[in-house]
């Protein structure tokens, strides 16, 4: 099966890079959105002396099972940087829906279908999602097993 895989902006309150990840645009197909845990990483799961290629794989995964999979660099991060570094969870949780927002309008994306697939940090941030957001799932990751007050400190 040949991925594709299309690089975007998609605009917040600042540009978020985004990767596009699809078998084909013949048919509509659910949507994974894949987010990062904390730290540096790209969006493909790299970073400065480490190549994982974490979320790259994880995307290539879920393409070969079906779905449409979108992975973005996450805001304060390489292509999604910012001069504010103030920022929180709120704004983390927004940049995420404000991302399915956008991707939902694309004619392949069943946008009755959506999942979001977090990682640590990605994790707790997939679970405020469905607050704000339709979701068909979520799957988590690595997530915390305490509060969140409690792993930002212990972090």
């Amino acid at each position: 099966m040949k991925i594709n895989e299309e690089k975007i902006i998609v605009r917040s309150d600042i540009n978020l890079g985004v990767t596009i990840a699809y078998e084909d645009k013949k048919q509509k197909r659910p949507l994974v959105l894949l987010i990062a845990g904390t730290g540096s990483l790209n969006r493909d799961g790299n970073g400065l002396g480490l190549k994982t290629n974490l979320y790259k794989d994880l995307s290539d995964m879920f393409v070969e099972m079906g779905f449409v999979c979108i992975r973005y660099d996450k805001r304060g991060t390489h292509e999604s940087k910012t001069k504010n570094m103030n920022f929180g969870l709120t704004d983390l949780t927004n940049d995420a829906s404000t991302i399915i927002r956008n991707t939902k309008n694309l004619d392949f994306v069943d946008n009755e279908k959506v999942v979001v697939c977090g990682h640590s940090e990605g994790a707790m941030i997939a679970t405020l999602l469905t607050q704000k957001e339709n979701l068909r799932g979520i799957i988590l990751l690595g997530g915390a097993c305490m509060s969140i007050k409690d792993a930002l400190l212990y972090q």
